[in-house]
């Protein structure tokens, strides 16, 4: 990426989900927070969540139980991280 003059910001404490410091190879920018956003929301779900676990039974409790402490720290992060 260095060669190909593909990073923009060398500010790399933005190097953390919140902001993209590099040209992808074959979309924008923006094109690729949009989709780091929709799989954090979508992923992270309860719709989502629950979809995963349909098929691991014996982990439902264990798995089912952290989800929605982590599905509510997800949603906070992309309340937070949110463009006004």
């Amino acid at each position: 990426m260095e060669k190909e003059g593909r990073i923009f910001d060398r500010n790399w404490s933005k190097d953390n989900g919140n902001h993209v410091v590099f040209r992808p190879g074959r979309l924008s920018p923006e094109r690729l927070q949009e989709g780091f956003r929709y799989v954090l929301r979508e992923g992270c779900s309860g719709r989502g969540i629950w979809r995963r676990l349909a098929g691991w039974h014996r982990y439902a409790l264990p798995f089912g139980s952290m989800s929605p402490v982590f599905h509510r720290g997800v949603r906070n992060y992309l309340r937070r991280t949110a463009e006004p």
